[in-house]
């Protein structure tokens, strides 16, 4: 059977099929950069692509509303001067155009300011709803940043008390070895005991920059302490057999000269045994006579002679060590009021709505 022809006027949309050139992408919908690219891409007639077709419609294809429920009261300004400006050039247009059919004119006009007035109303109460909502999860989400950096303040107080106890009973901080570098991951654990530590800067910028200071103060007080422990070291003259223990003697010397032990102490009884303690090292005891080490150890701990300059340096560290004891606490005290607040001062990546 041979096929009708197709009559003038009549549809011939029945007769021809779909013809793709290639499967659709999924990121191309009306509207979107994407379809706008293609080129090769022909979109069925009968069957128009959905928006749901395009998965990034809302970011490429919707208005973004955020910033103006940002300036509501901006907006709502502009708003109100717009229909304004529109209900005087219709108050001016009823007078001058329609002056041959005035109460009817002026009713129109009267009827279409009070429609435009409440839908203007309308969407103006739409639009601070919006605006309360959203102060309404700001608020949320700083109550709940706020809970979290009072536990952050209070850790950081525990912190800053175990630094002022440390430096009244060791006259320094860190415990690990003496140097530049000694000590600086357990100085971090101290004054930055949790991840949010470094969001505190964000809201509490005084109490910031004074915990700052004060590290700075550790940082020097620990460094120069090392720097005694390695000038009074190196000047030891060791046997071969106490090299090992050259370290703790200068450790033992500098727990003397800041005045918080006697350094290195060695008892031998008449009746037989020894006791051995050690600031910089471990303690012993035992029966008979004492180790050769430890003798000799002995016997260097008691021939040093400081200089001058190593004895101003052991009064500076006294010092420090004061001065370091008092602002911890002060800062220990200042981190608990601060966990007090109820209400949290600036903004931060935490305090934001995505």
């Amino acid at each position: 059977m041979k096929n009708a022809p197709v009559l003038p006027g009549r549809c011939a949309c029945r007769r021809r099929k779909r013809v793709l050139a290639g499967p659709i992408p999924p990121s191309t919908g009306p509207g979107c950069p994407a379809a706008a690219s293609s080129r090769k891409i022909r979109i069925d007639p009968v069957r128009p692509l959905h928006r749901r077709s395009c998965p990034s419609y809302n970011s490429c294809c919707s208005m973004d509303t955020t910033h103006l429920v940002d300036h509501a009261y901006l907006v709502s300004l502009i708003v109100i001067a717009i229909v304004s400006v529109i209900s005087a050039l219709l108050h001016r247009y009823s007078h001058r155009v329609l002056k041959e059919d005035s109460p009817k004119s002026q009713f129109a006009i009267w009827g279409t300011q009070f429609l435009m007035l409440v839908l203007v109303a309308l969407w103006l109460n739409n639009f601070y709803g919006d605006a309360r909502e959203r102060e309404k999860r700001i608020w949320e989400i700083r109550q709940n940043h706020l809970v979290r950096l009072h536990s952050v303040l209070q850790t950081e107080a525990g912190g800053l008390s175990e630094i002022s106890r440390r430096a009244v009973v060791r006259g320094r901080v860190s415990t690990l070895n003496p140097g530049p570098e000694g000590g600086a991951s357990e100085l971090d654990a101290l004054f930055a005991p949790d991840p949010l530590s470094a969001d505190l800067i964000n809201h509490y910028p005084e109490y910031w920059d004074a915990k700052q200071q004060l590290l700075k103060d550790v940082h020097r007080q620990d460094t120069q302490a090392g720097e005694v422990v390695g000038h009074v070291s190196k000047m030891l003259n060791l046997p071969s057999y106490t090299e090992h223990r050259r370290l703790e003697i200068g450790r033992d010397f500098l727990e003397k000269c800041l005045g918080k032990g006697p350094g290195l102490t060695l008892t031998i009884r008449k009746e037989g045994g020894y006791s051995y303690s050690s600031l910089g090292g471990s303690g012993s005891h035992g029966a008979g006579h004492p180790p050769e080490d430890v003798v000799a150890a002995f016997a260097a701990f008691r021939s040093i002679s400081p200089d001058s300059e190593t004895v101003e340096h052991c009064e500076a560290l006294v010092k420090g060590a004061a001065d370091i004891s008092v602002k911890a606490n002060q800062l220990a005290r200042l981190a608990k009021l601060l966990a007090e607040r109820a209400s949290l001062a600036g903004d931060c990546e935490y305090t934001k709505l995505d």
